[in-house]
Order: structure tokens, then C-alpha cells, then sequence
């Protein structure tokens, strides 16, 4: 049994624990009605996170923005887009530093742009830029990864891969943040998931659906024409330096015959083109082998489509050599950190144009 002593202290305490969890719950409420009345909710200034009712206000404005994501979600806002992800990441990175007692600018700053982001979504607009600014004065690293993700932000494929770029979009400023206040040591988890988001975001783009042709008035007698583009690393078909029909591996094989599978218009189709790319890499020191590779390449994989159920007059190949790359890999040292880096480009793209009568 307790003493009035001991009843006395645990009733002090239990009072203390009640006020302080009335006090963090009248704080949040507060907090999301200002922000549903534009009155944004701010960090506390880092020479004031010092107390535990600071560190609980910055906490409820960090659940201020989850609930503001969560709610625009619940209007049918996907968690895949390009600009809702972007605004989770920033939060995101600005939560993680600011739990690593990060006292500079920086979760502030971060927190900032998903403010800019959600606010004009809130408002069904859309954001007037999709730059990614280097908040904080953080260091550009990584040029390449940066090109690479522009590159897929401009093109139709983005919808594929927008999660993915946006968040390596922010995890290259994250990155750039720990390189100038801490070095490379503390950049480099960092740039990792730079580079996972960038892979990613390229398997994505190579298995992207063209998006639907808008749609057109036509005559009720009019043959509609659709054209599907479906493009195959060949890495993935030929073993090594290889382009003829016993090179194509087992694996690349499959890959042509799941492709065939998926086509069922191409049996009926006005034309196949199939176009053999390279990289830019060249092995023997003759810009034309990689011509010829392209070339040879786009023939074997037409003549196995052929094999196969596609009509031979319909059909036609060309190789193209390292023209048309979609990345560059500008500044990437080593030739087995480039030749990974260039495998996307050494691909084969095959286009189908499929007359459908009315």
C-alpha cells in the first residue's frame, strides 16, 4: 500500500504526464487549423530545440503535413505522382535530419518546398516549376545522375517513373546537404539511393506503356492505325559480342517469345520495324563495328520474329549504332562503372503498326 508521500509524488507525476499530453494534443489541433486556414506550421528556430514542448511542437507540424498528403490522396491524388512524391520525399529528408538534430537550415528549407508543392495541389494547381533547387546551398554532385533524371522528366515515359525521379531528385540534394557540412563519407549512403532511384526509374521507363493516342474524329469507314514500341536491352538477348541466331541466350530467347505473346495484333500487322542500337563504347577502335553489331543484331531478332509467326514482308530491320542514346554517363570513370552505366543504351526497339479496319 502507498504512503501519502508516495501517493502524493505519483499523482504529481500522473498530473504532469496529463497536462503535457493535453498540451501536445490542443498544440496539433491548433496547428491543423491554422494550416487548413493558410496559416503554414513552422519548425521551432533550432537554438530553441531545447525543451520538450518544442520538440513535441515540431513533431505535430511534421503530422500536420503527413494528414495534408494523406487527405489529397483520399481526393485521388496517387502517391505516384510526380509532384505528390516529391512532397513526400522533401518531408521526408527534412523529418530525417532534423531526428539527427541537423541544426542548420536545412529541415526547414525542405520542408519549405513541400509546403510550395502541396499547397498548390490543395488548391488543384498544378506547381509552376519542377526544378529541384539545391536548398541550403547543398553541392551539386553527380552531374550524370542529374542529366539522366531531366532526360526522363522531359520525356512521355515520366508517368512511368515519376515516383522515382522525384525522390532521386531529392535524394541528390540530401546528398549534396551531408557532402558540404560533412564529406563524402556522409554523402555517400546517399548517393546510393540517388543511383538505386535512377535504376530504377530506368527499368521503368524500358517497360513503359506509350501513352494512348488522343483520341480523333474520324469517318465511320476509317482504318484505325495503332502503333506500339517495345524496346529490349541486348544484354539481356546476346551473349557477349555477339549478333547471330546461335548467340541469342536462352534467357533472350524467352524475352522474344514473351514479347511475340504480348503482340497478338502483330500477326495482322502493316509493319514491324526492328531497329538495333549500341552504346558508344568502341572495342576494336572502328567506328564502324558498332554499326555493323547494331545492324547484324536487329536482323537476328527480326528473322526470330519471323520464325516465329510474324509475317517476312511486313518486317523490316536497320541498326543504327550509338546514335540516339537515352543516357550519356558524362564524367563516369572506369570502363566497368561506364559499361554499366551505358546499358541502357544497347538495345533493340521494335515498332509495330497495326491497321485495324473499322
Amino acid at each position: 500500500m502507498m504512503t501519502d508521500l508516495q501517493l502524493l509524488s505519483f499523482l504529481t507525476v500522473r498530473g504532469r504526464m496529463r497536462h503535457l499530453y493535453l498540451s501536445c494534443c490542443a498544440a496539433l489541433g491548433l496547428l491543423i487549423a491554422n494550416a487548413a486556414s493558410a496559416q503554414v506550421p513552422e519548425l521551432t528556430p533550432p537554438e530553441k530545440r531545447i525543451t520538450d514542448e518544442a520538440i513535441y511542437h515540431d513533431n505535430t507540424v511534421y503530422q500536420v503535413f503527413e494528414e495534408r498528403l494523406k487527405d489529397l490522396n483520399a481526393r485521388g491524388k496517387p502517391v505516384s505522382d510526380y509532384n505528390m512524391a516529391k512532397a513526400q520525399c522533401w518531408v521526408d529528408v527534412s523529418f530525417e535530419e532534423y531526428t539527427r538534430n541537423d541544426r542548420s537550415a536545412f529541415p526547414k528549407e525542405a520542408l519549405d518546398q513541400a509546403e510550395a508543392i502541396i499547397e498548390k495541389l490543395e488548391n488543384n494547381a498544378t506547381p509552376t516549376s519542377s526544378d529541384t533547387p539545391l536548398i541550403n546551398d547543398a553541392t551539386r554532385l553527380r552531374p550524370d545522375l542529374w542529366d539522366r533524371l531531366a532526360e526522363i522528366k522531359a520525356s512521355p515515359q515520366l508517368e512511368c517513373a515519376a515516383q522515382a525521379v522525384a525522390c532521386g531528385e531529392v535524394a541528390l540534394v540530401h546528398a549534396g546537404n551531408e557532402y558540404k557540412q560533412f564529406g563524402w563519407r556522409h554523402a555517400n549512403p546517399y548517393v546510393g539511393i540517388a543511383e538505386d532511384a535512377v535504376d530504377e526509374a530506368n527499368a521503368e521507363v524500358a517497360h513503359c506503356e506509350p501513352p494512348p493516342p488522343p483520341p480523333q474524329k474520324m469517318a465511320s469507314n476509317a482504318p484505325v492505325v495503332t502503333v506500339e514500341r517495345l524496346v529490349v536491352r541486348t544484354d539481356a538477348l546476346f551473349e557477349f559480342n555477339r549478333s547471330d541466331l546461335a548467340g541469342l541466350t536462352v534467357a533472350g530467347r524467352a524475352t522474344l517469345d514473351a514479347l511475340e505473346a504480348e503482340m497478338p495484333k502483330s500477326r495482322r500487322a502493316t509493319s514491324v520495324s526492328v531497329v538495333g542500337y549500341t552504346d558508344r563504347i568502341d572495342v576494336h577502335h572502328n567506328p564502324a563495328d558498332n554499326q555493323r553489331l547494331s545492324e547484324a543484331r536487329a536482323k537476328t531478332v527480326a528473322d526470330y520474329l519471323v520464325v516465329h509467326g510474324i509475317d517476312r514482308a511486313g518486317i523490316k530491320s536497320e541498326g543504327r549504332g550509338p546514335a540516339n542514346p537515352l543516357v550519356s554517363c558524362d564524367g563516369i570513370l572506369g570502363k566497368k562503372t561506364l559499361y554499366a552505366c551505358l546499358a541502357p543504351n544497347r538495345r533493340v526497339e521494335i515498332i509495330v503498326s497495326t491497321t485495324t479496319a473499322p
